[in-house]
C-alpha cells in the first residue's frame, strides 16, 4: 500500500504537469495570431509534453541527438544557449514531474551531493549578485541533476539499451565524419588537430571528449547492450577519431576508463591488452606536451594553460571564501577573461573554497557511490564518471555538452539497474505466490 507522502507527492506531481500544459496551451494561443511559427512548435512540443503521461521517456529518448549538439542556438559570450542546453532542459521539465519513483539510493545520494554543491554555489551569489552569476545558478542545475533524471527516466522505463544505442549511432557519425576529414587533410600534408566545421561542432576537445565518453559503452561492453563483436571495432573507430582531434584530455579520461572497466570485470588476461590501448596514447600526449613546454612560443596550449592557471589563482584571491562568481570572464571586472581550463581551479575562481570543497565531495563522492553497484551498469557508470573526473582536470568543466552527457549515460546506467532489480524482485515475489497458492 503506498504511503500517504507518496500520494501526495504524486498528486503535487500530477497537479504541476497539468499546469504546465494549460501554459503551453495559453501560450500557443498568445502567439498563434503573431508568431504562427512558434506557435506551430510550441504546439508539437506540448504533443510531445502530453505524450509523456503515457510514456515518460519518449522525450527524452527523442531529444538525445540534440543533447549532443554544441552549436549555439541564440545569443553569443555570457548570453549563448546551445541546443544541447535546450534539448536538456525540455526533457528534464517533464521527467522531473513522471520520473518513475521512488528514486535508488544510489541516484538519490548523488543528487543530494550535487544539492550540497548548489547550496554552496548560492553562497557565492549572495556574495557577487551580478546577472551572468545569477543565470548560471540554474544552468547547471540543468547540466547535472537534469541529465541525472533524464537518464534515470529513460533507464528505469526499460529504455537504457535503446537509449545508448541512440547516442552509439551520434558517436559512430561523429567519428567517421573526424576520420574522413582527418584523412583528407593527411593528404593534403596538413597534419594538425581534426575539428571538421560542422553544426554539431564546438571544437576539437569537444569533439574528442564527447566521443570518449560514448566510447566507454564499448569499452565497458555490457552483456545487455548486445553489441558482440561490434564493440571492438567500434572502440578502435573512436579512438582514432579521438586520436585525430588530439584531444589529449579525451584521450587520457578514456585510458581511466577502460582501466576501470578492465579492473572491474577482473578479466586479468584482458586487462594486458590495456598497454596496447592506452599506454601509446598517453605516451604521444605526453610527448606532445613536453616538447610544447620546451617550445619557445608562448602562445601553444601548455605554455597557455600554465599562464591560465596562475591567472586563475589570482582572481581567486580577490574573495578565497567566495569566489569572483560563475562567467567572471564575461566580466570587466579583471584584467583576464578566459575560462580555466581545469576542474578544480575553476570552481576555486567561481564559487571559493566553500563551493570548491562542496564541488570536490560530488565529484569524488559520485565515484564512490557509483563503485559500490557490482553490475555492469554500475560499471558503465563508474567508468564514465572517472573518465570525467580525469578529463576535467586538463579542461574546462562546467561546458555544456562535455558536463551533462557522463551523468547523462551514468543516469540511464542507475535506472537500467534498479529496473533489473525490480523486474527480479517482481518475479521472485510471483513465485513465493504461485508456491503459497500450490501449497494451499
Amino acid at each position: 500500500m503506498m504511503a500517504p507522502s507518496r500520494q501526495l507527492a504524486d498528486r503535487l506531481r500530477t497537479g504541476m504537469f497539468v499546469a504546465l500544459v494549460i501554459v503551453m496551451t495559453v501560450t500557443i494561443g498568445y502567439l498563434l495570431p503573431h508568431h504562427p511559427h512558434i506557435a506551430l512548435a510550441v504546439a508539437g512540443l506540448a504533443a510531445l509534453t502530453g505524450l509523456s503521461a503515457l510514456e515518460p521517456a519518449l522525450l527524452p529518448i527523442l531529444l538525445l541527438p540534440v543533447m549532443l549538439v554544441a552549436y549555439r542556438a541564440s545569443g553569443v559570450g555570457s548570453n549563448g544557449v546551445t541546443f544541447a542546453d535546450l534539448a536538456l532542459a525540455l526533457a528534464f521539465v517533464p521527467a522531473l514531474l513522471l520520473a518513475p519513483r521512488p528514486f535508488s539510493h544510489t541516484l538519490r545520494t548523488l543528487l543530494w551531493l550535487a544539492a550540497a554543491y548548489f547550496a554552496a554555489f548560492a553562497l557565492s551569489l549572495a556574495a557577487n549578485p551580478y546577472r551572468d552569476n545569477l543565470v548560471e545558478w540554474p544552468h547547471e542545475v540543468v547540466l547535472v541533476m537534469g541529465a541525472l533524471i533524464v537518464g534515470w527516466t529513460i533507464g528505469r522505463r526499460g529504455f537504457a539499451r535503446a537509449g545508448l544505442l541512440l547516442l552509439l549511432l551520434c558517436a559512430t557519425a561523429m567519428a567517421v565524419i573526424v576520420v574522413v576529414d582527418g584523412l583528407l587533410r593527411y593528404a593534403k600534408g596538413h597534419f594538425g588537430p581534426v575539428d571538421p566545421d560542422l553544426f554539431f561542432s564546438g571544437g576539437k576537445n569537444y569533439l574528442g571528449t564527447t566521443i570518449g565518453f560514448i566510447a566507454v559503452v564499448c569499452a565497458v561492453h555490457p552483456p545487455w547492450m548486445r553489441l558482440g563483436r561490434l564493440a571492438t571495432p567500434l572502440l578502435v573507430l573512436f579512438g582514432v577519431a579521438i586520436g585525430m582531434t588530439q584531444s589529449r584530455q579525451a584521450i587520457v579520461g578514456l585510458a581511466a576508463a577502460i582501466l576501470v572497466a578492465m579492473l572491474r570485470r577482473g578479466e586479468h588476461r584482458r586487462s594486458a591488452l590495456l598497454p596496447l590501448v592506452a599506454v601509446p596514447a598517453i605516451i604521444v600526449s605526453v610527448l606532445t606536451l613536453r616538447e610544447q613546454l620546451r617550445s619557445d612560443n608562448s602562445h601553444n596550449s601548455a605554455h597557455q594553460r600554465v599562464e591560465w592557471f596562475t591567472d586563475a589563482i589570482n582572481v581567486w584571491r580577490d574573495d578565497p571564501l567566495f569566489g569572483a562568481g560563475q562567467r567572471w570572464w564575461y566580466s570587466s571586472r579583471f584584467d583576464v577573461n578566459f575560462q580555466p581550463p581545469n576542474a578544480e581551479l575553476e570552481v576555486l575562481s567561481t564559487t571559493g573554497l566553500i563551493g570548491l570543497a562542496a564541488f570536490l565531495l560530488f565529484l569524488i563522492g559520485s565515484i564512490v557511490v557509483t563503485a559500490r553497484l557490482k553490475s555492469t551498469y554500475g560499471t558503465l557508470a563508474l567508468a564514465v564518471l572517472v573518465d570525467r573526473a580525469v578529463q576535467g582536470q586538463l579542461d574546462i568543466f562546467w561546458l555544456s555538452v562535455t558536463a551533462s552527457l557522463p551523468l547523462l549515460i551514468a543516469g540511464i546506467a542507475l535506472g537500467g539497474h534498479e529496473k533489473v532489480v525490480d523486474d527480479a524482485r517482481g518475479t521472485a515475489v510471483d513465485i513465493a505466490d504461485d508456491r503459497q497458492a500450490a501449497n494451499v
